[in-house]
């Protein structure tokens, strides 16, 4: 995986990043709040912007724009700490993520809008559940008005 598709223009990546074999990453709801909290501890040590994010059982989807660090440093930390913790949590060795992760450009807006479309209407393409009720994703960010997203700049762009 790894960035193979070079620099945004915009500076904003989709990023994925999945268990190894396509296993699960996350086993239960207590996963799921220690991989945010941790993605929460990331943006404030690496300075970032979360436009979207969405976690399912076997990978996770961002959307993050550089901003003082680039995001190979970002998804190093995020994802060292979370193996860590899942390791020690389950008694587990090795490695927990299928390569590194991969990242796409995000280079015009229709894109950016495309991803986040994507991003939230998955669980439900997928047939698990309801946009709104998918508890795992940023959706809830943008309809409630807080949470860990930066939703402004999105939400700007459509005013």
């Amino acid at each position: 995986m790894g960035d193979r598709r070079g620099k945004s223009v915009l500076e904003t990546y989709h990023i994925m990043t999945r268990g190894v074999n396509k296993q699960n990453i996350f086993w239960d709801d207590d996963d799921r709040r220690i991989f945010l909290q941790y993605l929460v501890e990331t943006k404030k040590k690496y300075d970032f912007k979360l436009y979207a994010y969405r976690l399912m059982s076997n990978h996770v989807h961002l959307v993050i724009k550089e901003e003082k660090h680039k995001k190979s440093k970002v998804m190093q930390s995020l994802n060292c700490k979370y193996a860590k913790y899942m390791n020690k949590k389950y008694e587990r060795e090795g490695h927990l993520f299928q390569n590194r992760y991969l990242s796409k450009p995000i280079n015009t807006l229709e894109y950016l809008f495309k991803v986040q479309r994507y991003i939230h209407q998955n669980p439900e393409k997928s047939k698990i559940c309801s946009t709104e009720k998918y508890m795992w994703s940023s959706y809830k960010d943008y309809i409630k008005g807080s949470g860990i997203t930066d939703t402004e700049y999105i939400l700007k762009l459509f005013k």
